[in-house]
Parts: structure tokens; sequence; C-alpha cells
């Protein structure tokens, strides 16, 4: 059992370190059955009755044929893992190839209004002054006005939760969009980059809330290749929609799989934005600490510290140019001020 144990570890060292589990390759893998159940039972064959019996090898098949099959399907789910991270990263809007930059520009002009429509609204709701009412009535109409009010600026803030402030940060998608808020709510209250500062603050991030960053990330991760797949799985099976039978309604099956997937990777993303900015409430001051920089006293000398902090960190600035020069550094031997 020790040497089984051993091996599984080290395959799962080389095909992806700690992080890689069965649901890293699961995406692939049922892609790849999919399609070979298509195939063998002869969906793409119009003229024939699927046969679900061929799917499986047959009894004059020895049980070595068996293994093989399920390890080609296995092995096609490994292969396929590269081009899902591509097509994940394509999902977050992160990629953007030249054949596609005229819809992608078209998609976060479609954001941006999206998000401007909700922020007018917003201050149009907050703008309207409710009117004394002067029949009982009025007051039943300023009630269900007033409840009317209440949803939509609801449902407005939670358009404006999803996007980033500025223009320039805006993703063609709204998974994209989703992630980038994230980043761009915990670290922009107190006047630092979130990308630039969160890996040097990881390890002294507390082990409890670094395991719930890592189990949302892959979360994210699955729910976002799974989406994928499933969209792969409709390409691939839209040929049935041709058929006869019930089996024509495959397709929509998968797309609204790969919709439900993609619409838990958008409510991951949410989750894990707030993990993110709880890691720096809690854990921004442990840079400054492990630079061996002076300790603000006030919320206005954080803000300057950290903005020149995001500069050395982000930019590669020198102490000197970033403004962590002797205003803020602090040498190891020096007692705390104060």
């Amino acid at each position: 059992m020790a040497a089984l144990t051993d091996i599984a570890k080290s395959g799962a060292d080389a095909l992806g370190g700690a992080r890689f589990t069965l649901v890293n390759i699961l995406p692939g893998t049922l892609l790849a059955s999919f399609v070979a159940v298509l195939y063998r039972s002869h969906a793409f064959d119009f003229d024939k009755k699927i046969d679900l019996h061929d799917v499986l090898p047959s009894k004059n098949d020895t049980a070595a044929v068996t293994i093989v099959f399920v390890f080609a399907l296995f092995l096609l789910g490994i292969l396929l893992r590269p081009f899902q991270v591509a097509l994940v990263q394509m999902l977050e809007g992160y990629v953007n190839p030249r054949p596609l930059q005229y819809l992608y520009a078209l998609a976060v002009e479609r954001h941006r209004r999206a998000r401007h429509t909700a922020s007018i609204q917003q201050d149009h709701l907050d703008e309207e002054e409710a009117e004394a009412p002067r029949t009982l009535r009025a007051a039943a109409v300023g009630a269900q006005r007033e409840q009317r009010r209440r949803r939509l600026g609801a449902r407005a803030d939670r358009v404006l939760d999803r996007y980033p402030e500025a223009d320039d940060l805006l993703m063609p998608t709204l998974l994209g969009n989703v992630l980038r808020q994230g980043e761009e709510a915990a670290g922009r209250p107190y006047g630092l980059d979130a990308m630039a500062v969160y890996p040097r603050m990881y390890p002294s991030v507390s082990a409890l809330l670094r395991a719930d960053i890592s189990r949302q990330l892959d979360l994210i991760a699955a729910t976002a290749t799974l989406c994928v797949a499933f969209a792969s799985a409709t390409a691939v099976s839209l040929p049935l929609v041709l058929r006869p039978d019930l089996w024509r309604l495959v397709p929509l099956a998968t797309l609204m799989f790969a919709v439900v997937s993609y619409r838990g990777a958008v409510r991951a993303s949410a989750e894990h934005a707030v993990l993110l900015a709880t890691a720096f409430d809690l854990h921004r001051f442990d840079i400054p600490k492990a630079l061996h920089l002076a300790l603000p006293e006030t919320p206005e000398g954080e803000l300057k510290l950290n903005k020149r902090l995001t500069a050395f960190l982000k930019e590669r600035q020198s102490l000197a140019e970033s403004g962590l020069g002797q205003e803020f550094f602090v040498h190891p031997g020096d007692p705390p001020a104060g």
C-alpha cells in the first residue's frame, strides 16, 4: 500500500504538483469519453439507431482491451489539459487572438454600458425623495414604489459589484470582470496593487485562510474548465440536432451544463473576492514588517507608504525612486518607533 501511495504521489507531482487532483483532468476525460460514446454508438450515422451496447468493448475482447480503452480516455484527458488552460484563460478574457479583437472590443463595450447604466440607475434612485402620503391609497402606492426602488437599487448594486471602476480594467467576459473586480477591491482601499503585493504577502497569510483561498481557486478552475468541456461537447454534438429521435436534445443538454458551469465559476469568483479582501484586511502590514519598513501611525501615512510600496514592487523601482528611503526604511537592529 505504501508503494502505491508513493507511486500516486510521484504521478501527481509529475502532472501538476501539490495542487493536482483528479478534478484537473476530469473535464478533458469527460469530453474524450463523450466523443467516444457518440462515435461508438453510431450517433452520427443518422440512418442507424443508437446502440449504447456498442460503446463498451464486446464480449470477445479481452480484459486487456478494456483496460487499454479506459486508459486511452484517461490519457486523452491529460493531453487535453494544456488546451483547457488556454481556453479557460480565453474564457476569463486574458487571451486576445488577433481575429477576435473586434469581438473583444464589442464585448468590453457591452460590459462598460451595463456598468454605466447601473451607475446612472443607482444615482437616480438615490436622488429620489418620497413624498408624504396624504391618503391611505397614496400610502399604499408609496410603499409599492419604495419596495420597487429598493429592488432596483439592490439589482444595480449587484451589477456594479461585478465590475472594476476604471474603464481600462474592464474585461470582455463577466468572469474576467468579477475576478478583476475582486483583485482591485482587495487592495484599492489601502493604495495597494493586489496582484503585485499578494505573492509577497502569501507566505504570511494564516494557514486557514490560505487553505480557503486555494480551495476557492480550485473551484473556479474546475467550474470554468467544465464550462469549456461542455461547450466543446455542444459543438461536437451539434450535428445530432438532425436526428429524428430524442438524441437531438443532447446538444441542448450540454449547452445547459455549460451555462450552469459558467454561472458557478462566476459565483465562486465573487466568493473568492471576499477571501482575497480578508487577506489584505488582516495581513497587509506583514509586507512592511518583512521589508523592514517603518509602520505608519495614521491612515494617511499608510496610504502614502502603500502607494510607494506598490511602485517599488510593481514597477521594480529602486528604494530611492519609489520614495522608500530614509523616511520609511528601518534597519533590522533599530528599536521600533514609539
